[in-house]
């Protein structure tokens, strides 16, 4: 009874998810002031049935027996693209009104119901766990430090590709001459590299803390899976290619277009990184 109750209500967020995407949309193609309004009230609805699933995935894993630990623990893959989709959502909410960014959400509202929608899928998926733990060592603070950072990390770095990508969108039609009333609507460009800039910083940084405390772990516990874990691989990878644009931003000043080109080129490889990952399997994490 209550995984049904589950699935129903995780399906409930991700149909106000969808319902708010089609509205905020609407900011493209419509010249109407109602457009988006709608779409924040599906939000907040959103938002308290996804954060249900997150309580009830947390209770069933503190209810449960070992054999189901991992499934809810907050370390596999569908756990984490849940949770960032929830992430986004809340800072999308916060930030929306003080800083007038409902054209923003025709971006970032899409891409978090995308997020939890294969979050959905994958968690019909069997999870496993590395036998080199036992469960006791998994439920560690260390861990659940390396989970939560990685989490701010990847939702912060979200924001920042809709950004960046809403930068590149603007001074395109800006280059081209093509002024229209979803232009209008669009976020001022220096508001846009500020937001960029703030997510950028924010997701590198809970990168490198998150991937710094996962090898600190790994070391104590005398693990060495560097050379073969492709979840570790794609992390540094994607770490690398962020490094790369923190550097740009502070070092040599970039701003607008250019950081946006590297941010936008730092999610693919972000997204690489998700499939590399879960896809081509992995020695030490659980998804």
């Amino acid at each position: 009874m209550l995984s049904v109750s589950f699935h129903f209500v995780s399906l409930a967020a991700l149909l106000c998810y969808l319902g708010a995407s089609v509205d905020y949309l609407r900011l493209v193609w419509s010249a109407s002031d109602q457009a988006g309004k709608l779409g924040r009230k599906l939000l907040v609805l959103g938002l308290a049935f996804h954060f249900l699933t997150l309580l009830v995935d947390r209770l069933g894993w503190l209810n449960s027996d070992s054999s189901a630990y991992l499934a809810v623990a907050g370390e596999t893959f569908p756990d984490l693209l849940s949770a960032v989709s929830w992430l986004l959502i809340v800072s999308y909410v916060l930030l929306e009104k003080r800083l007038r960014l409902s054209f923003l959400g025709a971006l970032l509202v899409p891409l978090a119901a995308v997020y939890m929608a294969v979050a959905g899928i994958l968690f019909h998926y069997p999870r496993y766990y590395s036998p080199q733990f036992d469960l006791g060592e998994m439920a560690s603070p260390a861990l659940a430090a390396h989970g939560t950072f990685l989490v701010i990390g990847n939702a912060s770095l979200v924001f920042s590709f809709a950004a960046s990508l809403l930068i590149l969108i603007q001074e395109g039609l800006l280059k081209k001459r093509i002024f229209s009333e979803a232009q209008r609507r669009m976020p001022a460009l220096a508001i846009l590299d500020r937001l960029n800039t703030v997510f950028l910083s924010i997701g590198f940084l809970c990168m490198l803390l998150g991937i710094g405390v996962g090898f600190a772990f790994a070391a104590v516990k005398g693990v060495r899976f560097v050379s073969y874990d492709t979840r570790v691989l794609a992390s540094l990878a994607t770490l690398l290619t962020y490094l790369l644009a923190v550097i740009a931003r502070f070092s040599w000043r970039w701003r607008g277009r250019r950081i946006a080109i590297l941010s936008v080129s730092g999610f693919a490889v972000l997204v690489i990184s998700y499939w590399v990952s879960h896809y081509e399997g992995s020695s030490f994490h659980v998804y």
